[in-house]
């Protein structure tokens, strides 16, 4: 939602950026999804894509908040969810739920 209120704002201004966004959007969407599925199924795997999806999710927050794009307040706790999922992720239980010595 963020995303596409910020290319529909962006678009006549800055094109490369909206691409930019949409790009991030979509590589977040896509290691998110993967990720949590490869972890409900057990593999190691998903572990290290949704630490790849929060580390895209945070830089891609912090580009936008760099651009001086206005958002709405809410936009600003967007990092709470990509720190708790890297907080999630790297806990010593959910290594041993995986089964990963």
């Amino acid at each position: 939602m963020v995303a596409t209120d910020l290319i529909a704002g962006w678009w006549r201004t800055d094109r490369l950026f909206c691409m930019a966004v949409g790009f991030l959007a979509l590589v977040f969407a896509t290691a998110t999804v993967t990720g949590v599925i490869t972890l409900l199924q057990r593999r190691a795997l998903g572990r290290y894509l949704l630490l790849a999806g929060a580390v895209v999710a945070f830089l891609t927050y912090l580009g936008i908040f760099i651009a001086g794009a206005r958002v709405a307040w809410v936009v600003h706790l967007v990092p709470v969810l990509p720190i708790a999922t890297v907080v999630l992720v790297v806990l010593p239980e959910t290594k041993r739920w995986l089964g990963v010595d």
